[in-house]
């Protein structure tokens, strides 16, 4: 065979195998980035134990704390049932007082 023929050869199985190899890395990142993004997407920001730090210290409200908590537990285990209302916290001086009346006893 012709030296010259037999390394054009070499050549060609050369970059054949370089090609192959960078498609495999790709292929290997494109993975591993796609794993860590799904991962990173399903975790909550906070834990509810963060949540009820924030709550206790008053950096959030009674509110706030119920509606981020149901986000967290909806993501962790989806129901077809809606989360239960929001109460609100009452405070006294906020209550209406029955109009008083004036009759004489």
């Amino acid at each position: 065979m012709n030296p010259a023929v037999s390394d054009l050869m070499w050549r060609i199985v050369w970059i054949t195998a370089a090609g192959l190899a960078a498609l495999l890395a790709a292929f290997i990142v494109g993975r591993l980035i796609r794993r860590n993004l799904s991962a990173s997407s399903q975790q909550p920001a906070f834990t509810i134990q963060d949540l009820r730090e924030m709550r206790d210290a008053g950096q959030i409200s009674e509110r706030e704390y119920q509606a981020m908590r149901a986000a967290i537990i909806g993501q962790a285990a989806p129901s077809s049932e809606p989360p239960p209302p929001i109460e609100q916290p009452v405070d006294d001086n906020d209550r209406q007082q029955p109009p008083e009346t004036d009759q004489e006893a």
